[in-house]
Parts: structure tokens; sequence; C-alpha cells
């Protein structure tokens, strides 16, 4: 089966020099220079220089446009308690290798934190049905291991080619319910629902594979 994603890297653009790394609480975005603000005809692009944490409880931007935040050498990190939800927003990982690029979530007894996430659906936008996009050349600390604390309520495309995901809490699907995981392996010990319908991941716009052994469960 080949790798129909993997094209989409043609899309990623890079805009920093120096990688501080930013938090980011929802309702409001980061002031420039902790954020590079790129509009583009389809969406708006935030990128963010260095490591990215996602803190506090909301949803992250107004969802009502297509939103990319593009991770330059950085990783995608979830404060202690936070309760994170995305409308039509692609979280894009990028950089050259010398840094770690994985998503982290609090591990341990007592703590826990919950990403929810749903991908942009503009017709022309080219991360249309992505959600997270991990850059196919990055290779450096990209495995992740997440407590019993995690809960990943995803619809859309989650892109991790290169790395290996240990899960030990909730992954699950939202609605429309469409998600579909490309990673080099995945372990779960926790309860998982990763449903997908024809017609949720249509109205979503998340590409799928239709040549032999093509299969949609739901």
């Amino acid at each position: 089966m080949p790798d129909i994603y993997a094209e989409l890297a043609i899309n990623i653009t890079k805009q920093c020099s120096a990688w501080p790394g930013v938090t980011w609480v929802p309702g409001t975005v980061p002031p420039s220079p902790k954020v590079v603000t790129v509009t583009k005809p389809t969406h708006t692009e935030y990128h963010v220089c260095g490591d990215l944490t996602l803190s506090g409880s909301g949803a992250l931007t107004n969802g009502g446009s297509d939103t990319v935040i593009v991770i330059e050498n950085g990783r995608l990190i979830l404060d202690g308690d936070a309760s994170i939800q995305t409308s039509r927003v692609a979280f894009v990982l990028t950089g050259d290798n010398t840094k770690p690029s994985a998503i982290e979530f609090p591990n341990g007894n007592g703590h826990a934190a919950s990403l929810t996430l749903s991908p942009p659906t503009g017709v022309n936008n080219p991360w249309r049905g992505v959600s997270v996009y991990q850059d196919l050349a990055l290779t450096y600390q990209v495995d992740a291991d997440w407590g019993p604390g995690a809960t990943l309520n995803a619809d859309g495309l989650v892109y991790l080619p290169k790395a290996d995901l240990k899960i030990h809490g909730n992954p699950s699907s939202n609605n429309p319910i469409c998600t579909k995981l490309v990673l080099n392996s995945f372990t779960s010990s926790g309860s998982v629902n990763l449903n997908q319908t024809a017609q949720g991941c249509e109205n979503l716009g998340v590409k799928q594979w239709k040549g032999p052994g093509a299969r949609i469960t739901g």
C-alpha cells in the first residue's frame, strides 16, 4: 500500500531562525515574534519556532476559517490538566532533525490532559482532512509514550509515519467519525475507538487509498 500522504510535505514552508518555543492558551494567538503569521489563499498559517505548549481549556482558535499551525524544530506538548479543542486546524511538525518533534502528554499518576482534533475542511486547502502531519524527513525523537491520563479525540488524519506510538489512555473518534492514524507502530493498553465511516471521511475530506486492499470500516 503506497504512502498517499507523503506528497503533502511539498506544502510545508519554514519561517524560523531561532527556536525559543511558546505557550498557547485557547482564544489568544501568541504575538509576533513568538509566532510568525503567514496569510495563504486558503488558510492562515502560524509558525511556532520551537516547542508549542498548549495550556488551559477551550477552543484553540475560533474555527471560522482554516488554520495551519507549523511547529518548526519543536514538540507539540500538552500541559498538565489542559483540555484543548480544535476546529478546522492542522498541526504540522517540521524541522532539521536536531530537536525532538514528538507529541507529548503529561505522564504519571494524577497527570492528565485531553486534545480534541478536527481538521481543515476548505475544498482547495492542501491540508484538508489533516489534523496532524509530521514531516516524513523527521526521525529524531519522534516516538511517544502517552500515560493513562492522556485522552485523544481525533477526527481527520494523524500522520506520524516514523513514530512508534504507545497509548495507555483513551484514543477515540469524534463526530462525524473519521479517524485515520498513520504510524510506524501502534500499541495501546487503553480503551480504543478509532472508527471511521465513508460518509464521515468524505465530509471532512480525508484522502483515502482506493487501490487493492482498501477497506473502510464503520
